[in-house]
């Protein structure tokens, strides 16, 4: 199955397409739930799936640079500017007054855009190449 969803994958559209769409179906999930453990569970669970089917090396330290990056901007955020909105709406704040699933959302965020740099920068990958005249096929007897 996994072999299946890759190869939809071979045009930069796709690609692009693929990590958006996820991004804002984690953020959907986030304003239909209320419950912050489950946000947290469905959000690590989908990004489960999306490193399951199309990881590339190293990815997870992208992730976790994502994710310490993203903690400490919401963090010094909170406590420099006194953003307390997050209360209004959610009650079981327990990681210094933000939601669980923010900072792993930003790690996954972190992912996209990295995905998504990829295939802007090497679009050429996904261009075929023009077969060769010395190839085999060409030079049937």
């Amino acid at each position: 199955m996994f072999e299946r969803l890759r190869k939809y994958g071979d045009r930069p559209e796709t690609e692009i397409a693929i990590e958006v769409g996820l991004m804002f179906l984690a953020l959907f999930i986030t304003k239909i739930v209320m419950a912050e453990l489950l946000i947290l569970l469905t959000i690590i669970v989908l990004l489960l799936a999306n490193f399951a089917v199309r990881y590339e090396r190293n990815e997870w330290k992208v992730f976790v640079l994502g994710t310490l990056v993203g903690f400490t901007m919401e963090w010094a955020g909170d406590a420099l500017y006194h953003q307390f909105t997050w209360k209004q709406t959610f009650v079981d704040q327990t990681l210094f007054g933000m939601p669980l699933w923010l900072p792993v959302l930003w790690g996954y965020g972190f992912v996209m855009v990295r995905r998504i740099g990829n295939v802007l920068v090497h679009e050429k990958h996904y261009k075929r190449a023009e077969p060769k005249a010395d190839h085999k096929v060409f030079n049937k007897q």
